[in-house]
């Protein structure tokens, strides 16, 4: 699904520069992958990088990018009953999965979330231990708002800390979600 974002957003000219990018064993793999596959994390994270590096050119702009890649993931991992389901979903309840979602798909890092703030429409997300997951953070807020789109809510602010080109693998991020009261 990340390929088939930089396929559907970005013309040919961009696309080559991203391939060029790659790591040489991603680029033998490209074209070999299915949608909605599970691949190895590396593989992954190359591919964001590509993104981060050549359209988003600085860590705002590769954060930007990056997360609108995570937007387009989650929106073709998410099938029509699924949707239907998000729609009486709460912001709330959808966070309260988020370590179970994670730990489902996932062998490392962790995902948790702190609800101290729910009743004022905020909530907190951590993201640690990972390493592993280089430019997995920008990814995941764009996760997250794809979620807080599909319930109908509005995102009055999604802030990530913690996170930077210059650093894409932290031992730990934050996504600080306001949702509009």
């Amino acid at each position: 699904s990340a390929w088939a974002f930089i396929d559907a957003t970005y013309d040919s000219a961009v696309r080559e520069k991203i391939v060029e990018q790659l790591s040489p064993e991603v680029r033998k793999a490209l074209g070999t992958y299915k949608d909605i596959e599970f691949y190895p994390a590396v593989h992954f994270g190359d591919v964001l990088r590509g993104v981060g590096v050549v359209v988003g050119k600085d860590s705002a702009g590769a954060e930007k990018e990056i997360e609108a890649c995570g937007g387009y993931i989650a929106h073709h991992a998410t099938n029509t009953f699924l949707r239907l389901i998000m729609r009486v979903l709460t912001p709330t309840l959808f966070a309260k999965k988020i370590p179970s979602l994670w730990s489902r798909d996932n062998t490392n890092g962790a995902f948790s979330v702190d609800f101290s703030g729910a009743d004022k429409g905020r909530l907190i997300f951590t993201l640690k231990d990972i390493a592993d997951y280089p430019f997995i953070a920008p990814c995941a807020k764009g996760w997250i708002g794809f979620a807080m789109k599909t319930m109908g809510r509005s995102v009055e602010s999604m802030k990530l800390s913690g996170w930077s080109l210059e650093s894409p693998s932290p031992e730990q991020v934050q996504i600080d979600l306001q949702l509009a009261q």
